[in-house]
């Protein structure tokens, strides 16, 4: 566990406590201080780094609502491509007599996964 040591941090003056990482993130992400492996150390002022200005969190949010979008839309094309292969393979399984499947779940969800996409994309 890694922890933010800037006493002037947004979370810690916010919350009355150091700010927690795991021990992969090298940087507090609401001042960019370097993290430290020990609870209670401090570090001198000139160490931490500015916070992201909000232009940096516009680009950010972009582009993880860019991402979102293509996600919707691989995920809602999935769906809607996996409910028509198990419903044409249970009919084709079934053409002698037999039971097969309709399956709407999937495909009424990858519908409306595919939908969002396509309005976070126009919305773009």
């Amino acid at each position: 566990m890694k922890y933010c040591p800037n006493p002037q941090c947004r979370h810690r003056t916010a919350t009355r406590s150091q700010a927690e990482y795991f021990d992969d993130v090298v940087a507090c992400a609401d001042c960019r201080a370097p993290l430290v492996g020990e609870p209670g150390l401090f570090v001198k002022a000139s160490e931490v780094h500015e916070p992201v200005s909000p232009v940096g969190y516009q680009k950010l949010r972009d582009v993880t609502s860019d991402g979102q979008a293509r996600l919707d839309l691989v995920t809602g094309a999935f769906c809607i491509v996996g409910a028509v292969a198990l419903t044409v393979g249970t009919f084709v399984l079934a053409l002698n007599g037999g039971t097969y499947f309709v399956v709407l779940g999937p495909l009424v969800f990858g519908i409306s996964r595919l939908g969002r996409g396509w309005m976070h994309r126009a919305g773009k």
